[in-house]
């Protein structure tokens, strides 16, 4: 049986917990929405063949 640790980034937590209270999808409008947009959708929409 193996056991696997759950973690949490406090960081990200604290960023997300902000952003709760007054929610926006707007990029700008938070830490968070920033870190959602810089980390994971931006790297879905650059492709390497840009032609």
């Amino acid at each position: 049986m193996s056991t696997t640790q759950n973690s949490i980034d406090n960081i990200l937590s604290r960023e997300f917990t902000c952003w709760e209270e007054k929610p926006s999808i707007e990029r700008d409008s938070s830490v968070f929405m920033h870190r959602i947009y810089n980390e994971d959708i931006l790297p879905c929409l650059t492709f390497p063949n840009a032609d």
